[in-house]
């Protein structure tokens, strides 16, 4: 069962793929249309996430490196 679980990478990869599958399909195509596009998490969560689970930052930054960055950010 042990050689079956998930990595902290696999995991930090999985949420990458679930982020650039929604910005393909909900976000990119919402702004086209000329809506405001709200987001609770963006990338700067699953950035600190992967931080906080050992992953190398820079890896991290250059994993999202291709995402759009918001117009606005609220901490």
């Amino acid at each position: 069962m042990a050689k079956n679980a998930v990595t902290r990478m696999t995991l930090v990869l999985m949420y990458a793929a679930d982020f650039f599958d929604q910005l393909e399909h909900r976000i990119i195509p919402a702004l086209r249309s000329g809506m405001v596009v709200l987001a609770d998490r963006f990338i700067y969560t699953l950035i600190a996430r992967g931080s906080v689970r050992g992953i190398n930052r820079e890896y991290l930054l250059g994993l999202y490196a291709m995402a759009l960055r918001p117009h606005l950010t609220f901490c």
